[in-house]
C-alpha cells in the first residue's frame, strides 16, 4: 500500500503480491506488467493517475486502471485489454500504439477522453460502459460500442467501422461537433464516416399572430 506518490524510472512487475495505490499516483518510465491478476492492483480513489512515461508495454491482466496519461515522451503499447476507469490522455508528443488491443472506459467516474496529438490516430476498438465520460478532443475510433455514456463534448468524432449504442446514452451537444473556440470541423478523411451523435432536437414550429376578429 503506497503512502506517497510513486516513481519508477523502469520497469514496475506485480508478481504475487498486491499493489495498492492508495489514492497516490504512480509514474512509470518503463513497462508495466501484472502477472498476478485482475485483482493485483487498485487505485484507491478517483483522484489517482498512472502515467507513463518512456516505451512502455502495458500487461494489465484485467486490473483497471483509474487515470492514465501517456506522458509527450511516451510511447505506450498494451500487450492486453486496457480498461481505464478514470480520464485518458495522451499528451501532444506521446505514442498509443493501438496493437490491437480493445480500449474501454468504465465506472460512473466523470472522466475525460482526449488526445493532444497534432495528427490524431486511432484509439482502436473502444467500448465504453460507464457513465459521465465526456470527449476533450477530436477523436477517432475504429469502431465504438455504448452501453454507458458518452458525450463528445462538441467535438469530432471519426468512426471508420462499427457503432452500436444499443443501450447507451451517445450525446452530441453543439450540433456541428465544431470544439469550443475553434474553427469549424474538417470534412472527415475519405473511408472514413463523422458521426454526429444525438443532434440538437427540433425547433417548435412558431405561434400563429393571427386574431380572429369579431364584429
Amino acid at each position: 500500500t503506497l503512502q506517497d506518490p510513486l516513481f519508477v524510472s523502469g520497469n514496475l512487475t506485480i508478481g504475487g503480491a498486491l499493489l495498492a495505490a492508495a489514492n497516490q499516483n504512480i509514474t512509470v518510465g518503463g513497462n508495466w506488467t501484472n502477472n498476478t491478476g485482475s485483482g493485483a492492483f487498485t487505485s484507491g480513489g478517483t483522484a489517482q493517475t498512472t502515467t507513463f512515461t518512456g516505451a512502455a508495454s502495458v500487461t494489465s491482466n484485467g486490473a483497471a486502471f483509474q487515470s492514465f496519461v501517456v506522458a509527450s515522451t511516451a510511447t505506450v503499447t498494451p500487450a492486453d485489454p486496457l480498461t481505464i476507469n478514470g480520464s485518458f490522455t495522451i499528451q501532444n508528443g506521446g505514442s498509443y500504439v493501438v496493437n490491437s488491443q480493445p480500449l474501454t472506459f468504465a465506472s460512473a467516474s466523470t472522466a475525460t477522453i482526449t488526445d493532444s496529438r497534432t495528427t490524431i490516430a486511432s484509439l482502436g476498438a473502444v467500448t465504453v460502459s460507464g457513465t459521465n465520460k465526456t470527449m476533450g478532443s477530436n477523436l477517432i475510433m475504429a469502431s465504438l460500442t455504448d452501453t454507458g455514456s458518452l458525450s463528445t463534448g462538441g467535438y469530432n468524432l471519426t468512426i471508420p467501422g462499427a457503432l452500436s449504442a444499443g443501450g447507451g446514452a451517445l450525446r452530441f451537444p453543439g450540433g456541428g461537433g465544431r470544439p469550443p473556440g475553434g474553427a469549424p470541423p474538417s470534412p472527415a478523411p475519405p473511408g472514413r464516416r463523422a458521426v454526429p451523435l444525438e443532434p440538437p432536437p427540433p425547433t417548435p414550429p412558431a405561434k400563429s399572430t393571427a386574431r380572429a376578429v369579431t364584429s
